[in-house]
């Protein structure tokens, strides 16, 4: 079975090359590298008439071959990955309008896939929303298996209908590698790209391979043709496993290092501007993000105790400092979190009249608010106007840094999950915040994992960064640039071209670079 898709793979391209140009009535022409097809009536059908007509139709057959738009799957989930892959889609269309030198060349780009709002607001149509079925751990993911099956099976009938060029897959590892290998099976002939693959090279940071089952560096060597890294030694990883693989039936994949795209997507702000751009912020408050409602499970593994914790650190600094007032602003990734939020407040003891919710039309807060409640559109601003903030685990922990905000990361899964993890799989993971793994060797901010995410020791932290107590907060932020983010860009010295400025950009090109392969082929074709 393995060579019969490897055959297809590699010849299926020059397949409808021997009668491409006599299509059957409502025959349908296929796209010599992925076998995609476009509808095509009464083209290329013998005619017992002057061999000049048959030119001037297979002429027409040709020239609408050749402008068939260029189709690019993307498939992710959760809201980091909607937003890099909202960045990727931007990239694609801005490449093609340079490339083109108008409009057209634009048009001729179909972006489809499965995300999220970014990506749609982008202009990607969109087969299913993966952010309503994205969770972390295992017991946590039983309750969306059915409706991620779904929506996958959805998108795989239309992948089969109307085959993509390229297949971009970031991030999201179960479904992305799943996906991974149905291409290899049943559209060998689609070139796949991991952008933001799977976080393996932290897995194994200890020198320990990772289980069998978390293994999927295999699957990344055969099923895909280019590995698109986002961090330098996620790159050196993939370096090292191919040279372990050894020699394999296919080509190995492509590796680019592309730099991270966080760094494109958040610009720097002062905590004083981000607080001018904020109506009902006030530099008289401090003011304490609350990151960690990206996902309805996070809002019931971490929500509780960080509120307890907020009401503890409320009582502390009016003791310390009385005319010091403290306000926790919450962003919502998704409109529909606001009601399950409210009642988890309500729940720990939070009076409903100090419970907010932002409005368009408000222009001041009310003093005796202690959470509001914001629109994901305002997270990042949000961010940069806290005094300190209170994360969960991922891409959040670098925006943080790049604003130079003091956090807190927590993370909690289940402790069904957390057994299997440690126990079956024997996970044992140096960090979990991004911000410690672009390190590894030391600790830059605090993680307070599983068990220890209680009350007492939020509170307790989260006091030390808000006072500064021994300049804490003060070599965090220092550590931030000189460590972490010097370590997030793309060496000058890169042996890879450099042909855009921003990650997305980098990555985008090699799309486009694929795109042109299948165009070439096409044009061979006709």
């Amino acid at each position: 079975m393995a060579r019969r898709h490897l055959f297809a793979g590699r010849f299926a391209g020059f397949a409808p090359v021997t009668g491409a140009l006599w299509l059957r009535p409502g025959q349908r022409a296929s796209s010599p590298v992925t076998g995609a097809s476009d509808s095509v009536s009464r083209l290329g059908q013998r005619h017992p008439v002057s061999r000049r007509w048959r030119q001037q139709r297979t002429g027409l057959f040709n020239v609408r071959l050749s402008t068939r738009r260029l189709r690019v799957f993307i498939s992710t989930g959760e809201v980091s990955g909607d937003m890099h892959g909202a960045a990727l889609a931007r990239s694609l269309k801005q490449q093609a309008m340079h490339r083109g030198g108008s409009r057209q060349q634009q048009q001729l780009l179909l972006l489809r896939g499965v995300g999220g709002p970014a990506m749609r607001q982008e202009g990607v149509e969109l087969y299913a929303d993966t952010l309503r079925i994205s969770s972390i751990g295992l017991y946590e993911a039983l309750r969306f298996v059915v409706p991620a099956y779904l929506a996958y099976e959805k998108a795989k009938k239309e992948l089969l209908e109307d085959p993509p060029d390229v297949a971009v897959l970031i991030d999201y590892t179960g479904p992305n590698m799943a996906l991974a290998t149905w291409f290899r099976q049943n559209l060998p002939g689609v070139p796949v790209i991991s952008y933001i693959g799977p976080q393996q090279w932290i897995w194994e940071a200890n020198g320990k391979p990772a289980h069998r089952l978390l293994d999927y560096f295999p699957i990344l060597a055969t099923c895909c043709r280019c590995l698109v890294a986002i961090f330098p030694l996620e790159a050196a990883f993939y370096c090292r496993k191919l040279e372990e693989l050894g020699a394999l039936p296919n080509p190995p994949p492509q590796i680019v290092y592309v730099g991270h795209p966080i760094l494109d997507l958040v610009e720097p702000v002062t905590r004083d501007a981000a607080r001018a751009m904020l109506p009902w912020t006030s530099s008289e408050h401090v003011c304490v993000a609350l990151m960690v409602a990206s996902r309805l499970q996070e809002i019931g593994a971490l929500l509780p105790a960080t509120t307890r914790a907020a009401l503890a650190m409320e009582k502390s600094l009016e003791a310390k400092d009385p005319p010091k007032r403290i306000r926790f602003i919450i962003p919502t990734a998704r409109p529909e979190f606001s009601d399950q939020i409210r009642r988890v407040l309500l729940d720990q003891g939070v009076p409903s009249s100090r419970i907010a919710s932002w409005d368009p039309n408000l222009r001041e807060m009310h003093p005796e608010t202690l959470f509001f409640l914001v629109p994901r559109d305002y997270a990042r601003l949000v961010l940069a106007a806290a005094d300190l903030a209170i994360c969960k685990s991922g891409t959040v922990n670098l925006e943080a840094a790049v604003l130079g905000v003091p956090q807190i990361v927590l993370y909690r899964l289940s402790w069904t999950s957390a057994f299997v993890i440690r126990h079956l799989f024997q996970m044992q993971l140096p960090y979990v915040s991004a911000v410690n793994v672009v390190c590894l060797d030391q600790a830059i901010v605090p993680e307070l994992l599983q068990e220890h995410v209680t009350p007492e020791r939020i509170h307790e932290e989260a006091m030390a960064l808000l006072e500064n107590r021994n300049g804490c907060a003060d070599r965090m932020r220092h550590s931030y640039q000189s460590q972490v983010l010097p370590r997030l860009r793309l060496a000058e010295d890169c042996p890879e071209p450099v042909v855009e400025r921003t990650a997305a950009g980098r990555a985008a090109a090699v799309v486009w670079r694929y795109l042109d392969q299948a165009q070439e082929s096409r044009t061979l074709v006709t």
